[in-house]
């Protein structure tokens, strides 16, 4: 089944997100990085003390930021995975 397949699948026996979780971490880490981007533009147009302090901060947020995107991206495939393999366990079990 393809993705518009699996969209417009109203039994929900299959999940697209696992499939577009790559995309919503590109999407995390564009996010991050344009807020990075305009908090430093912003920090040295108040002054230069400001602007390196912002950057030295956005630096460190920007870690933490995609470190807690992939954690939670991580966790939502793991959760997908469980349900597909509790599916096919009931599946196993209903042919036995």
């Amino acid at each position: 089944m393809g993705f518009f397949g699996s969209l417009f699948d109203l039994s929900f026996r299959h999940f697209i997100t696992p499939r577009m979780i790559s995309l919503l971490f590109i999407l995390s880490l564009i996010g991050v990085g344009l807020w990075a981007l305009v908090m430093i533009v912003y920090g040295f147009t108040v002054g230069a003390g400001t602007g390196f302090l912002t950057f030295i901060l956005a630096l460190i947020f920007v870690v933490l930021g995609v470190l807690f995107s992939r954690l939670y991206l991580e966790l939502v495939v793991v959760l997908f995975r469980i349900a597909e393999n509790t599916g096919e366990l009931v599946d196993q079990g209903k042919h036995q």
